[in-house]
């Protein structure tokens, strides 16, 4: 379950750092407030990503320790 969240995540990133670009190309003809609202798009889904492979890993470092005894 981790791992597919993990890449879930990873996918997020991914699409919101090669997706903006290359819309931004292939889109030309586009008013600044459509640029503006794309940018928010993309740039959420790699803060939410970063974001979500963060607690994951601090989950699993948390379950790490708590198995150890500490």
């Amino acid at each position: 379950m981790r791992k597919r969240s993990l890449f879930l995540y990873l996918f997020m990133i991914l699409i919101g750092a090669i997706g903006l670009p290359i819309l931004l190309v292939l889109l030309q003809n586009i008013q600044w407030h459509e640029i503006l609202i794309l940018s928010v798009l993309y740039s959420s889904l790699i803060v939410v990503g970063g974001i979500g492979i963060i607690l994951t890993l601090r989950k699993e470092r948390y379950e790490r320790q708590s198995s150890k005894g500490f």
